[in-house]
């Protein structure tokens, strides 16, 4: 009954390729797999092995969107049987946005005396295999951190020393306490999460808030239950997501927001690396440990009865 709705591979921000996840999955006796990498839909190549082998899949998609009322960015998961070529192009825009604002962070550091400079930055990356196109924030700490001059260079500018996480989310992740000087983003690259609906929509797709207790850490459970996920629902979307790291407050709140609004469950282990685990990701197929197998059985249930429509 082993099983998973969100993961990602090299065509994101995985450290897999395709078919080493395949592999893996083969190895692994599942019944039902969803490849969500970001802004990017799973081929129909890799749905189709998944298939000859017996395990049930479909295309799939975290999208990177937007809540403009919050001013606030977060990750829907999406599934369907298959999407229209307007999705596409709705997140081959957001990629090329992406890559835009990229392109203006390694500037903006470059400005700020960090050693940095674009095209070696995608040079390094996708000598690594990945799809540059899908770089992100993180990465760029990832390459300032290969240079020990630039950890050198930080405690000059703001009298602390960072590690790659910190200065990640100090510096480059919005909200950040150095953002203001150091971070940069692009206006409107991500959709709306009414836009990312009616693609959804129009797909007849599950649209599932990808995890909540990451994604809305900083707000309280019930500010969450009572004030932001009602607009979400407005919205149509219509699943939230049993992380593998949600804790048991959060999970009693996702299954109270489910008996209230009818929402569907989706499940998923949001693994990048096959052998790692840590403190936002696990192994691949490792399900929530607070969920019991009835509760499994019940997600994929519902879950198989959305692929047969």
């Amino acid at each position: 009954m082993k099983f998973d709705m969100h993961f990602h591979s090299t065509l994101s921000d995985g450290r897999n390729t395709p078919n080493e996840i395949l592999e893996n999955i083969w190895d692994s006796w599942l019944s039902l797999v969803a490849l969500t990498d970001h802004d990017t839909i799973s081929g129909d190549e890799f749905v189709s092995e998944v298939k000859q082998s017996g395990i049930h899949s479909n295309p799939a998609v975290e999208i990177s969107a937007m809540d403009y009322e919050l001013w606030k960015s977060l990750h829907l998961t999406c599934y369907a049987q298959q999407f229209e070529q307007e999705v596409y192009d709705i997140l081959n825009n957001t990629v090329a946005k992406k890559r835009e604002m990229i392109l203006a962070q390694v500037s903006k550091l470059a400005h700020n005396w960090f050693i940095i400079d674009g095209e070696e930055l995608y040079d390094y990356f996708e000598k690594g295999g990945r799809d540059i196109n899908t770089l992100n924030k993180f990465n760029i700490a990832e390459y300032l951190f290969q240079n020990l001059e630039n950890e050198k260079i930080i405690p000059t500018l703001v009298w602390e020393n960072f590690s790659l996480e910190g200065f990640y989310l100090n510096f480059l992740k919005e909200g950040g306490k150095y953002y203001e000087k150091y971070g940069e983003r692009i206006d409107e690259y991500e959709p709306s999460i009414e836009v990312c609906w009616a693609m959804a929509q129009v797909n007849n797709a599950i649209l599932a808030i990808a995890h909540p207790q990451f994604s809305f850490s900083r707000f309280w459970i019930h500010t969450f239950q009572d004030d932001i996920l009602p607009r979400y629902v407005d919205a149509w979307i219509n699943a939230i997501e049993v992380h593998s790291k949600t804790p048991k407050s959060w999970l009693n709140a996702i299954y109270e927001a489910k008996k209230k609004y009818n929402l569907i469950l989706t499940a998923g282990s949001d693994n990048h690396w096959l052998w790692h685990s840590d403190s936002k990701h696990t192994l691949l197929w490792e399900i929530n440990p607070y969920l019991s197998e009835e509760q499994q059985e019940e997600i994929l249930r519902e879950y198989m009865r959305f692929l047969e429509r």
